[in-house]
């Protein structure tokens, strides 16, 4: 118990004794804060203990004492710690602390230093490769010799938010920078000038090197300490990580002992780590001996390695033991020179001077073999553990199982290597299976840098697609005898393929494999054992042949059956196309057949290829685009190679009829064609007609035989020529009704050639003859629909003109005879088909014999030109002479145009009212002809002008003017009023002559009436148009009056007769009754009458004829379309004369009727005259005059209306 309450008072006077201390402590601080800060002498003695108990020479600007828990502290403010020989400064600080262990300056009676710290400094820190650490230009040695700190351990504590540390080489390029966030050693033991003992933690940052990493640092922190004794050193790192601006690493730790053999040397190092990043490793290079830094850039390492560990022994040995064993995830490397390179890879390894492991584990594995591959090998899996053992300076590798995979590719295999110094390389025994679901992407795989650039790059562009299952490579002897030419070694490799795609050749067309297996064995590559198509056509089983892969030379077999639309694709795409001109594409094949084709293609020069393609073709068809009808039927056998093509008993149809077929090559050298097909046949007219438009079955009849080519330009002539079709015949057997020149006979030879030049896709012509009198050269372009013509020209006769290069055709040349109203006949469906008068651009043709209209014109030329809104023609020639103008739109403002010197046609043109022509659907006319005339009808000069109305034409005012008579008047062709559809022509005019015989004769008539004063008046309308048929429709109205003449008697046969005086067919019979009278000739003094028309009648009551022996009347008509009198003339004499008495009988009421009648046409009594009556019937140009008597006088007078105009 007093034991207790001893104990108990000895603590309380010790924790009084203490606490007494430390107020006295305080005391005592604040005590000397007062005094030194006011007394100088007192800060001179500080600092000049402080330089003489730490070695430095000290500058403060101010100075405090303060009393902390480890014990009393002086501070120091702005403090330059610096050396006077060399003269150096050492440190700048804002902050300096010396602190004292009070227990141990009280027991000791000295003032000891027990820490030193400073805060806020800076100072400079380089590194020579040499000569290690600079600190201020001083060496790490020389730095710590300065100060004169006590050889215990001591706390050093450097600390600053602020420290900044510049490190530049002294005598290397590289530089490297970082700050000092925390420095604080806890020991520090130094004996000798040599570094015993080091402690403390430290926290750098922003840590840069530019020659790692431009623009990017990094931070340090952790614990350090390191010891140094007699049997060796240890440093050990603890709660050590870096920090980057994007990761912190994981905390690790870090040791390494070494330990000391025989003598000072060390030999053995152990390392252990927990965390390592390989990429953090280039921020402290700089400070890495040289060959580390070589090192360092020539691996590049990258990656994480963890429990880590590394015992070496035996270091001063030549040979030296190790065990290592490590955790490593995506490693890079790059080994060899950068030969091999690697990153991604992940697992872990164990490995001793006798052998070891690897295990690998990756799933984003990166392989660079440079000598092998221009790019890196990406493998999403790569699984596997490989063990190696060194036995008697052999090195055995080996894995039964190692995989690798990625998007495209799987494979496992099973590896032994051994390698001996005696070896170039090392033996390898390797089975792989392997699948690859992308050929295309897998021809990465193949090593672009050790196989010859040619075949890579046929291999890369000759497989598109496809994935290949069920793979095996076998791989077995000594690398250096590859490829085991000798038997010395085993390479084998097969596959079965599918759905790939083989471009074996730019020039060909693609293969389509379904199904392959393919075999590489050595160099030989090869399938015999496939099912692929080549444009369709199927091949089962054909060849496929590499023999040497060294100098490679593709050989196909392929033989097949497909459909002829195939091959034609085949053909298409591939250098056969060169036969055809590239014209192929214009043709269509169907049906089936047999192919072989053989291919040899050495891939070092691939333009020395041959090809042998052998065609077995079963009733199959050819059609041209846009060339009908199509070849049917077609059997035979075609062979082609790259220097020919032939045929063998080839036979077809065409036109319905059977042909043969011939196929060779032009052996000609500089002909442009390469290669002909001729076709021999015949041609039904049924068959003409029904598969070309060209013909008409009702105008071809007959059979005949014809010759065909079809000539295919060279591809690769200097004078490119276009795909040309010729046909020939001598077209006997075979006739035709068209209208000449193109009429013939089923005997007659006449030539027939054609030639069709396919020029491209859009352009076609055609040049041919029909015997020696028509040429033609037609251009077309082709449309969806057909030909349509451009331009052309058909040559009539043996002149010979230059080509016609403008858009239309041009008709040109002479021949004998055309008709016009033959070629008119044609059905409209013709003219409609061919489009013949919308295609004529221009005509120059000279025609002996020119019918139109029933007119026959003799040895004229025509020259026709469309011109902006009109056809101009221009004709030369006897009968026509002078320009036709015919404007496109009948219902514009242009006239149609006759500006004529001459216009004499054979005829009146008849059958122009019966066309589909309206009144209203003509043109305004203009007619100026200064030498008018019919047949043998002369008018003279024609002006008239005829304007177009809304119901037809219309002329005011024309004009004929003759030599002895001219006429004016009007004339039209309307539309009728009564709405039908009906048209009438009119005619108002006047003629008038001075001379009536010449008139007469003019006209063409006999010129029965001498006379020199002639006057007509004409009134007439007829129906339909101003034909020549429309004397049976006349109507209306004529008066004619002759003044004094004389009436000569008719010549029967001479010539037409003025049908309207039947006056002059009296004076022969008068000249017989009345001898006495009409001896001297049968003048008058006039001549007048009307004329009522009807239908082509012309009725008359008042036909009169005044003379100075007799007058007579006529009543009657006279039908102008016949030409035929029913007419009675009563005749008068004024002289006592005898009369035949027969005709002197007057009685009853018809000749009281008579006699009335006479005298309304002669206006007086008809008892002062003697008078007798004649019949005229019969012709106008042989009429015949009979003694007739009253009673018919008043029956044809009262049938012609007279009686009823008397009353």
């Amino acid at each position: 118990m007093r034991m207790k309450q001893k104990s108990n008072f000895i603590i309380k006077s010790i924790l009084y004794s203490v606490f007494v201390l430390i107020i006295l402590l305080v005391i005592s601080m604040n005590q000397l804060n007062t005094v030194i800060l006011k007394k100088q002498e007192y800060q001179d003695y500080i600092k000049e203990w402080a330089s003489n108990e730490i070695g430095v020479l000290f500058e403060y600007e101010n100075i405090r004492f303060r009393l902390s828990i480890p014990g009393p502290e002086i501070i120091f403010y702005d403090v330059d710690l610096s050396v006077l020989n060399p003269e150096k400064n050492l440190i700048k600080a804002d902050e300096i602390i010396i602190g004292f262990d009070i227990f141990d300056s009280i027991i000791n009676k000295n003032a000891s230093i027990d820490r030193f710290v400073v805060k806020n400094s800076n100072f400079l820190s380089s590194y020579a490769d040499r000569q290690g650490f600079y600190i201020q230009g001083l060496t790490l040695e020389e730095f710590i010799n300065v100060f004169r700190l006590p050889t215990r351990e001591n706390d050093i504590e450097i600390i600053g938010y602020d420290i900044a540390v510049n490190h530049s080489q002294l005598d290397t390029k590289k530089d490297m920078s970082f700050e000092i966030e925390e420095l604080k050693l806890s020991s520090l033991e130094i004996i000798s000038g040599k570094l015993k003992k080091i402690g403390g933690d430290f926290s750098f940052l922003n840590i840069s090197n530019s020659d790692y990493q431009v623009n990017k640092s990094i931070d340090l922190k952790g614990r350090l300490n390191y010891t140094n004794n007699a049997n060796g050193w240890d440093l050990e790192v603890e709660d050590f990580y870096t920090q980057t601006e994007t990761d912190r690493r994981p905390l690790s730790s870090f040791k390494i002992h070494s330990g000391k053999g025989i003598g000072e040397n060390i030999n053995a190092i152990v390392i252990n780590a927990t965390f390592l990043s390989l990429d953090d490793l280039g921020y402290f290079i700089t400070w890495m001996p040289e060959k580390y830094d070589a090192l360092y850039s020539q691996y590049q390492p990258s990656g994480t390695v963890s429990n880590f560990s590394i015992d070496l022994s035996l270091l001063q040995q030549d040979v030296i033991n190790y065990n290592f064993v490590s955790r490593f995830s995506n490693i890079s490397l790059n080994i060899d020179s950068k030969k091999i390179y690697f990153s991604g890879l992940t697992g872990q390894v164990h490995a001793n001077s006798n052998g070891g492991n690897i295990e690998i584990n990756s799933n984003n594995l990166h392989l660079g073999l440079s000598e092998y591959y221009s790019n890196v090998l990406n493998f999403s899996d790569a699984n596997g553990t490989f063990f190696w053992e060194n036995i008697n300076e052999n090195i055995n590798i080996l894995t039964d199982r190692f995989s690798l995979s990625n998007a495209f590719f799987e494979s496992q295999s099973s590896i032994k290597i051994n390698y001996s110094e005696e070896m170039q390389l090392p033996f390898a025994d390797v089975q792989t299976d392997w699948n690859i679901s992308d050929i295309k992407a897998a021809m990465k795989f193949l090593p672009i840098r050790k196989m010859n650039p040619t075949l890579f790059s046929w291999f890369n562009k000759s497989f598109l697609s496809g994935k290949a299952i069920n793979g095996k490579t076998l791989l077995r002897g000594e690398l250096s005898n590859f490829p085991f030419d000798k038997d010395n070694g085993l390479f084998y490799s097969e596959t079965h393929i599918s759905d790939m795609t083989l471009n074996y050749s730019e020039k060909w067309p693609d293969i389509f494999i379904k199904d392959i297996d393919l075999i590489v064995d050595g160099m030989h590559l090869y399938s015999n054992k496939n099912q692929f198509s080549i444009t369709g056509n199927i091949v089962n089983d054909g060849r496929m042949d590499i023999f040497d892969l060294r100098n490679p030379v593709l050989i196909l077999h392929a033989p097949s059956q497909g459909s002829l639309g195939a091959i034609h694709t085949f053909i298409k795409n591939s250098p056969i196309s060169d036969f055809f001109g590239g014209y192929e594409k214009n043709i269509e094949l169907k049906g089936e057949l047999s192919l072989d084709f053989d291919f040899f293609y050495p891939i070092m020069d691939k333009n020395s290829y041959e090809f042998f393609v052998n065609l077995k073709i079963n009733d199959s068809s050819l059609e041209i685009n846009n060339f009908k009808p199509p070849i049917t039927k077609i059997n035979g056998l075609i062979a082609v190679s790259r220097d020919y093509i032939s045929s063998n008993s080839l036979t077809a149809k065409f036109l319905n009829q059977p042909i043969k077929i011939s196929l060779s090559q032009n052996q000609e050298v500089n002909d442009p064609y390469i290669f002909v097909a001729d076709i021999k046949g015949k041609a039904k007219k049924e068959d003409l007609a029904r598969n070309f438009e060209l013909f008409n079955e009702k105008n071809i009849y007959g059979i005949m035989d014809y010759f065909a080519s079809l000539n295919f330009p060279s591809m690769n002539s200097v004078q490119h020529r276009p795909f040309k079709v010729t046909i020939e015949s001598n077209l006997k057997g075979i006739g035709t009704d068209l209208p000449l020149p193109f009429k013939k006979s089923v005997e007659l030879e006449k030539s027939l050639t054609t030639t069709i030049e396919f020029s491209n896709n859009d352009r076609v012509k055609s040049v041919g003859n029909f015997g020696e009198d028509v040429r033609w050269n037609f251009n077309f372009f082709v449309t969806e629909s057909g030909w349509v013509f451009d331009h052309g020209a058909i040559t009539l006769g043996e002149n010979n003109y230059p080509s016609a290069e403008s858009r239309g055709l041009h008709i040109r040349g002479k021949t004998n005879k055309i008709n016009y109203d033959n070629w008119m006949q044609l059905t409209s469906e013709e003219v409609k088909r061919f489009n013949i008068f919308d295609h004529i651009r221009s005509v120059d043709l000279h025609i002996n014999d020119f019918s139109f209209y029933d007119q026959s014109l003799v040895d004229h030329r025509f020259v026709i030109d469309r011109g902006a809104n009109e056809w101009l023609i221009e004709a030369y020639g006897s009968q026509l002479d002078g320009l036709i103008s015919i404007p496109y739109d009948f219902l514009g403002d242009d006239p149609l145009m006759l500006n004529m010197q001459s216009f004499k046609i054979s005829n009146p043109i008849t059958n122009l009212g019966k066309k589909t022509i309206t009144p209203d659907s003509l043109p305004s006319i203009t007619v100026k002809i200064n030498d008018f005339s019919i047949s043998d009808r002369n008018f003279g000069s024609l002006r008239a002008d005829f304007k177009r109305s809304n119901d037809g034409l219309r002329a005011s005012d024309i004009e004929i003017i003759g030599e002895n008579f001219k006429m004016n008047g009007n004339a039209g062709w309307v539309i009728d009023e009564l709405g039908n559809g009906s048209s009438h022509s009119f005619v108002k005019a006047k003629i008038i002559s001075n001379n009536v015989e010449e008139t007469m004769e003019a006209l063409g008539y006999q010129p029965l009436i001498n006379s020199k004063d002639m006057n007509i008046d004409i009134d007439v309308k007829w129906t339909g148009g101003p034909s020549g048929e429309f004397l049976s429709d006349l109507t209306g109205e004529i008066k004619v009056e002759f003044g004094n003449g004389q009436l000569n008697e008719i010549n029967p046969g001479a010539g037409r007769v003025f049908g309207l005086m039947s006056l002059v067919a009296l004076p022969r019979r008068l000249s017989l009754d009345f001898s006495d009278v009409f001896e001297k000739g049968f003048g008058f003094d006039e001549i007048k009458a009307s004329f009522r028309l009807e239908n082509g009648s012309a009725y008359t009551c008042n036909l009169s004829l005044k003379g100075p022996a007799a007058d007579i009347g006529i009543v009657g008509n006279a039908d102008l379309k016949d030409q035929n009198y029913n007419q009675v003339a009563l005749v008068s004499t004024n002289v006592g004369s005898t009369l035949p008495i027969v005709g002197a009988v007057v009685a009853g009421p018809q000749a009281a009727a008579a006699l009335l009648l006479f005298s309304q046409i002669f206006k007086k009594p008809l008892k002062e005259m003697g008078q007798v009556y004649y019949n005229i019937d019969g012709l106008f140009v042989d009429p015949s005059v009979e003694i007739s008597n009253t009673e018919q006088f008043t029956l044809v007078s009262d049938r012609s209306g007279c009686l009823y105009e008397s009353l």
